[in-house]
């Protein structure tokens, strides 16, 4: 993900009006679907607001237990 937001940037910068095929097909596979004729800085933005709430708010991976199960995460409140 992070070389797709290099490759966002960069179209940006460089004032391209559309995002490639293959940069969309990258990010269908993060599971961010684009249009067409989405502007790279309108794909930019979303995939940036959308990146801010696991930023926020992380998510913990358990390693499983050696009987196979995986432990209960902590609770949050909130």
């Amino acid at each position: 993900m992070d070389r797709v937001l290099e490759v966002l940037e960069e179209l940006n910068l460089e004032g391209e009006r559309t995002v490639p095929s293959e940069v969309r097909r990258q990010l269908e596979i993060c599971g961010i679907v684009t249009l067409a004729d989405e502007s790279p800085s309108a794909v930019l933005e979303r995939v940036l607001n959308g990146q801010e709430v696991y930023l926020l708010h992380p998510v913990t991976v358990l390693p499983p237990k050696l009987d196979g199960r995986r432990p209960r995460p902590p609770k949050v409140d909130g």
